[in-house]
């Protein structure tokens, strides 16, 4: 009987889907604005079970001058940070405690992409005269981020 009951557990236990890992959906746009000035931003959104569980973003901004680089950068996952996710239909919200100051962030899906809204994002994350964009869009499989 106990024969039975091992067999029964194994194939029970072969038939239940692997624990799977977070899925990384990745971009990064690099912008000439001439004279020797760019813009860069990149996004890499972990999602498990079709939530996401983590972010990290940056942008800059480089005059072409010496020392004319400006720089800002989140991780939700920062050991210095405090993250608190919600999820309502295709809308995440991210409310995150960095140095006392509380931003929110919204992400939303539409369809397979992630558009990531910085309208709250405070300035702790940005260094001398950087900024966050309107919005970054993550797509997977596609290398670039669509920014606005």
């Amino acid at each position: 009987m106990s024969g039975t009951i091992l067999r029964l557990t194994l194939a029970l236990l072969a038939s239940l889907p692997l624990c799977s890992a977070a899925e990384e959906i990745s971009c990064a746009t690099k912008k000439s604005l001439g004279d020797g000035a760019s813009a860069g931003y990149s996004a890499t959104i972990s999602v498990a079970v079709n939530k996401i569980t983590a972010l990290q973003v940056e942008s800059y901004n480089a005059s072409g001058q010496e020392g004319g680089a400006y720089f800002c950068s989140l991780d939700s996952a920062d050991k210095d940070s405090k993250a608190t996710w919600s999820v309502s239909g295709a809308d995440t919200k991210l409310s995150i405690e960095t140095l006392g100051e509380t931003s929110e962030l919204s992400i939303h899906r539409a369809g397979d992409a992630y558009v990531i809204n910085f309208d709250d994002v405070k300035r702790v994350y940005c260094g001398f005269g950087a900024e966050w964009p309107g919005s970054i869009t993550v797509t997977p499989k596609k290398k670039a981020c669509g920014v606005k």
